[in-house]
């Protein structure tokens, strides 16, 4: 029994090194769970499979749902599903995501990326298979001309889903102000910008304000202040959900909030530069504690589409400002509610955390049982 304990503590203080996990992620270095007893590396899943985290699912897939009913067919999905796949076997269930026959064996219509070799290794083989599946980094093979996945993921947009379900901050201070995920997020956009209907973007990041580079965090935080002293219908949203209209004034009190609401606007100029506009977005976050401190996860569940063209103005130098432009910087302020997670599932039914602890171990066993190794959870 001693053994077992003193086993159990060492796979935990290595779990706890989230930090150097992610810096190794960054330089190609080999993870460290590469070291770790790989009698225990299934004990490693374990921390994806939360409550929190599986209720933002069933949010992500009524926006998945709206997109499919929107365009009238199944989504095509670019994702970063982690081991189980809990994303990817929620959305197949009921039908959401596209399939596609090759050399007589059906896929899903799904590009999908694993940084860590040990787990890519451990999850070619779960069915049904996916049409890419890569080893790197989403932001190398986005950004990265050299990156082996590179032309193939590019031949592939537009999707009708993006999730971006990053484990790390968007800014990174040793990267400079723009870095390669904002970098990979704007090529997300550029290629999306030929998406004839509706499509989904979910962007999940670490919301610690001491991680931003400072320039860039200035450039969000300027940048939502010139469409708040700019447009005053953006103005008063803004003041009615925070304490006051200087976005650096409302940071002192809602510094998290803030940031979610400052990323969210830039994900909205960015779609508009592209001329798409905002369909919907919803806010939610919840707070982690591993063994380096605790840390607040941001998840934005947003949904674009193609912008309309005025009739009234000859483009000239510069296009025309359309009114949905405006409708769209008052909406992202309105409706970033940013809610706690964690509060909705305290103040819900037993029952609902029941169902939800249920559904995350069957989601996991369809996996185990394609594999051939059962877990009990």
């Amino acid at each position: 029994m001693a053994d077992s304990n003193s086993e159990n503590v060492d796979l935990i203080a290595e779990l706890s090194r989230e930090a150097e996990q992610e810096e190794e992620i960054r330089t190609g270095s080999s993870s460290y769970l590469t070291h770790v007893d790989s009698r225990n590396l299934v004990n490693r899943e374990r921390e994806y499979r939360d409550l929190e985290k599986q209720w933002v699912r069933h949010q992500w897939r009524t926006s998945v749902s709206a997109v499919v009913a929107k365009n009238g067919r199944p989504a095509r999905y670019l994702t970063l599903p982690a081991y189980y796949r809990l994303d990817i076997s929620l959305f197949n269930e009921t039908g959401l995501l596209a399939t596609k026959t090759i050399d007589g064996v059906e896929v899903l219509e799904v590009a999908a990326f694993e940084t860590d070799p040990t787990k890519y290794a451990r999850m070619v083989g779960h069915q049904p298979p996916l049409l890419l599946f890569g080893n790197t980094p989403i932001e190398d093979a986005l950004v990265d001309h050299d990156n082996r996945y590179y032309a193939e993921l590019a031949s592939l947009f537009p999707f009708d889903v993006v999730n971006l379900d990053l484990t790390t901050s968007l800014t990174p201070k040793h990267e400079g102000p723009f870095s390669k995920i904002m970098q990979a997020i704007e090529q997300v956009m550029l290629r999306q910008a030929t998406h004839v209907g509706e499509w989904a973007l979910f962007l999940t990041f670490r919301n610690v304000l001491d991680e931003w580079q400072t320039m860039a965090l200035n450039a969000f935080v300027e940048n939502m202040q010139e469409n708040i002293d700019k447009y005053p219908r953006v103005r008063d949203a803004f003041t009615d959900r925070y304490p006051s209209a200087r976005v650096q004034t409302a940071m002192e009190t809602e510094a998290e909030r803030c940031v979610a609401q400052c990323v969210l606007k830039w994900l909205v100029d960015r779609a508009h530069y592209h001329h798409m506009q905002l369909v919907d977005s919803v806010s939610y976050h919840y707070t982690r504690y591993p063994g380096i401190g605790r840390y607040d996860i941001t998840k934005l569940v947003t949904r674009f589409s193609r912008g309309s063209l005025t009739d009234k103005v000859i483009p000239m130098k510069e296009s025309p400002v359309e009114t949905w432009v405006e409708a769209d910087l008052v909406g992202c302020v309105q409706k970033n509610k940013f809610a706690n997670v964690e509060d909705i599932l305290l103040g819900g039914p037993e029952e609902r955390l029941i169902s939800i602890t249920e559904e995350i171990s069957r989601l996991a066993n369809l996996i185990d049982e394609d594999s051939g190794a059962r877990i009990e959870l």
